[in-house]
């Protein structure tokens, strides 16, 4: 085996895997509602570039969301990403600040012989992770309710690609995994009432597919594409209260959304990359048992992003900071339910980043920082302000090697 990235990147690498499936969490009060906050697969590449990965034809996309950009991968290549963020809440009265992290994503790609490649990854897809606090003052007895949210929704993924001329196509199947769990706390001011706390815990479990295409219209043009149908999970709701002497158990089934997308890519010079996309998540589709919430509407949602990646310099032989790639970009899109009032909560948020070469040209680090904002203080009553920081880091070992197909 001939190896071309230092060894500490793929230490790193595997670190951060058995770090994933419990360090992962952010602190959005909108993830107090249905599946928790919807976590967009970005490595820091794409969300430097505004999160745009669909149709961007180059062995620097290790997306997790179109499969068939696997074939681009002419190297064995691993990535992983860690994302940093920092909340501002703010309501008609306070702001108050949380920070947060996740391991959003990691993959592992491997081309296969002929015109075949393969990849395993894992998606953090949702984050429920909120504290909330209420005082009822105009009750016989006044108290304070609490209610405390954790885990989320994860899934595996192992998909297949394979290229025919300028065509390539990527399928794969998604297991999905995780826990929520929330607390209610109820604190009452009179000593002589008992304080409640009741705790509700969910697992859910299920299969579902995925699919991509990326169409190369000529060398410095290209179209992506993804698909992926509604998947059917199973979820165990287990209830204990204060005042029970056994747990409840429920069975139940939630119907998680369908999503497509598109994405267009141009090089428009030699050093100077443009894309968008477009992805929209068929959100009205959620259910429990078959039912929608009465409580709140939940909307299709499109997520339009653009971006742009620029090399100061192509020559391999000029200065080190020369050759490292910039980028920016911007996004927005509704969040997937409206607020009590049937408001819409609109997101928007601007990124740049930068990328940081390793060894020769089989490796890197990509950094980005975006910063936006979700819902307003009017007409949402709350409003959160932003700040993410996202690292990923990648490395390639000659464990396979192909020419490249176009």
């Amino acid at each position: 085996m001939y190896s071309f990235v230092p060894r500490w990147v793929f230490i790193v690498f595997f670190i951060g895997v058995l770090g994933i499936p419990s360090s992962g969490r952010s602190e959005s009060i909108f993830s107090i509602n249905g599946l928790g906050e919807s976590i967009y697969g970005a490595t820091a590449r794409s969300m430097g570039m505004g999160t745009v990965t669909l149709g961007v034809a180059d062995d620097q996309n290790l997306s997790v969301l179109n499969p068939a950009l696997s074939s681009l991968q002419s190297l064995t290549t691993a990535s992983f990403t860690y994302q940093p963020e920092r909340y501002a809440v703010q309501d008609a009265v306070t702001k108050t600040h949380f920070n947060g992290s996740l391991f959003p994503h990691f993959k592992l790609s491997i081309p296969l012989p002929s015109r075949y490649s393969m990849s395993l990854g894992y998606v953090q897809e949702t984050d429920y992770d909120y504290l909330t606090s209420k005082t009822f003052l105009d009750e016989d007895e006044p108290y304070r309710s609490d209610i405390e949210g954790s885990g989320g929704l994860y899934s595996v993924r192992l998909s297949v690609a394979g290229k025919w001329q300028r065509l390539a196509f990527g399928l794969g199947l998604k297991y999905y995994f995780g826990t929520t769990d929330q607390t209610w706390y109820r604190d009452f001011a009179n000593p002589d009432f008992v304080d409640s706390e009741d705790h509700i815990q969910a697992k859910i479990t299920g299969m579902g597919m995925y699919s991509g295409f990326l169409w190369r219209l000529h060398d410095d043009l290209a179209l992506g594409g993804i698909y992926a149908p509604k998947a059917t999970l199973d979820q165990e709701t287990e209830i204990t209260a204060i005042y029970s002497t056994e747990p409840i158990t429920q069975q139940h089934e939630a119907t998680i959304p369908s999503q497509y997308g598109v994405g267009a890519y141009y090089k428009a010079m030699a050093n100077l990359k443009v894309a968008a996309d477009m992805v929209v998540t068929n959100w009205s589709e959620f259910e429990i048992n078959g039912k929608q919430s009465h409580q709140l509407e939940y909307i299709d949602t499109a997520r339009f992003s653009v971006g742009v990646e620029y090399l100061p310099s192509i020559d391999p032989r000029r200065n080190y900071f020369l050759r490292m790639p910039l980028r920016a970009g911007y996004y927005t899109q509704p969040y997937y339910y409206k607020d009590a009032d049937g408001d819409k909560i609109r997101e928007h948020f601007f990124s740049i980043g930068w990328g940081m070469p390793l060894k020769g040209r089989f490796g890197i680090v990509d950094v980005a920082v975006q910063w936006g904002k979700r819902g307003s203080v009017e007409p949402n009553t709350v409003e959160e302000t932003i700040t993410r920081i996202a690292i990923s880091i990648s490395g390639s070992e000659k464990w396979g090697k192909r020419r490249k197909w176009y």
